[in-house]
């Protein structure tokens, strides 16, 4: 829903952490469309070209999902959502997955990445970090060693990434018990639980470790009698390892509270 090209003089201007660079309250209309069952025509920007293309139409589905940087900005639209995710990366990684993306795969110039990436500081902290406030599900992935900034770029040039382990948030009375009794007895990952600082409402837990997709699909067959009454799917879920694994185990866990 970017409203301009890449390379168009009013990015001088704002960056596109910006509401204001941002077509939102046409991401909104959409949203509400989709969700009552009407097809929408979405403008399409090409993110490898930095392009616009023609309109692409999108058909409503049992689920819609609405994923972008502003997706929890509007009030009235989060209010709609039945489950609410905020994506938190370390800076350490989100500076490893840009240079990776823009110098890696686009071919742009190491500095010019760099000082984008200090550019959008404060507009990330103005407009994208306040939204988690407002999530059921916060993913915070983590690097498991401190890195300096020249060790981290040497690494990334030969693409060699920091090792990570994830912190989830959730509420309190999110029912994710037997879950955790399932992950901790497997022995593949190590779960710690954490108090939150902040508010009595919140959970946290880190975890750390590797889980291949046959485990992950063992452990839902076993939380789950039938998982497709909670996708409304008529094929069975496309399992995956490690921490994307185990965010599909917590989503279902979510997912079967709201159905």
């Amino acid at each position: 829903y970017h409203k301009w090209e890449r390379g168009n003089e009013r990015w001088n201007e704002y960056t596109h952490l910006s509401p204001r660079a941002n077509h939102l309250s046409t991401m909104e209309d959409h949203t509400r469309s989709l969700s009552k069952g009407q097809s929408i025509l979405q403008s399409h920007y090409d993110h490898r070209s930095g392009e616009f293309h023609s309109p692409r139409e999108v058909r409503p589905s049992k689920f819609v999902i609405v994923q972008g940087l502003h997706t929890l900005y509007l009030k009235g639209l989060r209010e709609k959502m039945d489950l609410k995710i905020f994506l938190e990366p370390n800076k350490t990684l989100r500076l490893a997955w840009k240079i990776s993306r823009d110098v890696s795969e686009r071919g742009h110039d190491l500095k010019k990445a760099l000082e984008s990436f200090e550019k959008r500081s404060a507009d990330s902290a103005a407009h994208i970090s306040p939204q988690k406030e407002y999530a059921d599900w916060i993913i915070e992935y983590l690097p498991t060693q401190t890195l300096s900034k020249e060790t981290l770029l040497e690494e990334v040039s030969k693409g060699i990434f920091p090792k990570m382990k994830v912190r989830h948030t959730l509420y309190n009375d999110a029912p994710i018990s037997e879950l955790l009794k399932h992950l901790k007895a497997c022995g593949d990952v190590t779960v710690q639980l954490e108090t939150a600082s902040d508010t009595i409402d919140k959970i946290s837990f880190t975890i750390e470790g590797t889980l291949s997709k046959s485990r992950v699909e063992t452990i839902a067959n076993e939380l789950f009698l039938n998982i497709r009454s909670i996708t409304r799917a008529r094929k069975a879920p496309e399992w995956r390892s490690d921490y994307d694994g185990i965010n599909q185990l917590l989503a279902l866990s979510l997912l079967q509270g709201t159905t």
